[in-house]
């Protein structure tokens, strides 16, 4: 999501670039963006107008949008360059980038235009080729449909994360009170304890294999003793 609110699904395999974004007032924004190969669905809420511009390039055609939902695909494959453009919604002013200039064609909502172009060994289209001409069909609302959710890239960034409860409601760790998980949370990114100092009897010097029992308030408990056992041998003078 950009800042203009406007929404980018890129399909797998594609190749993006976002070349200028100048937000300026908001309507006369700039935004100029290449779509290389692959697909690419835009959602622009807020509508574009003069002397702004938003403008979506692939190899072989410009896309001028003022307020609109529309999917661009751009396929490399046998030579040749598919473009397709579908407008879900509002109006795009499709314009060829090889070939004879024309004005350009406007797309409403429900069309497709679809055109091949003879790609380089560089894989760049070739200015020198003649372009087929653009194919423009009417799509039934159904079709619409199946091709919007094609490009929908679902977010489920957070979809399966921790719940945290809103107003101490909801789901609770084992054994404490509700409005706990973002305690649980904490804990579960917090790093482990330090281990404990080496006591004094297992220390490794000579003298110190003694263990002794730290301090405690119940004295009946079993604890078990520090450091390691040793034989001692002690000899008395008469």
């Amino acid at each position: 999501m950009l800042t203009d609110r406007s929404i980018i699904d890129l399909g797998a395999g594609s190749t993006f670039k976002l070349d200028e974004y100048n937000l300026k007032n908001g309507e006369d924004r700039t935004v100029t963006m290449t779509l290389s190969q692959g697909k690419l669905r835009n959602s622009i809420t807020k509508p574009v107008k003069t002397p702004g511009r938003f403008i979506i390039r692939t190899g072989a055609a410009i896309m001028g949008v003022r307020g609109t939902e529309f999917i661009v695909s751009a396929m490399p494959n046998a030579g040749q360059l598919t473009t397709q453009v579908t407008v879900i919604h509002g109006t795009v002013d499709y314009a060829p980038r090889v070939g004879p200039p024309g004005p350009p064609i406007q797309l409403g909502e429900g069309r497709q235009l679809t055109v091949s172009n003879h790609l380089g060994t560089d894989g760049r289209v070739l200015a020198s080729a003649q372009p087929a001409a653009p194919q423009v069909t009417r799509l039934q609302a159904a079709e619409v449909q199946a091709v919007a959710h094609e490009a929908h890239v679902a977010d489920t960034t957070f979809q399966k994360a921790v719940v945290v409860e809103k107003n101490n409601q909801g789901p609770t760790v084992a054994g404490a009170p509700p409005g706990s998980t973002l305690v649980a949370m904490a804990r579960s990114f917090a790093p482990p304890p330090p281990p404990p100092p080496p006591a004094f009897g297992n220390m490794g010097a000579p003298g110190t294999g003694i263990g002794f029992l730290p301090p405690t308030t119940n004295p009946t408990a079993a604890r078990p003793p520090l450091g390691i056992p040793v034989n001692v041998k002690v000899n008395f003078k008469p």
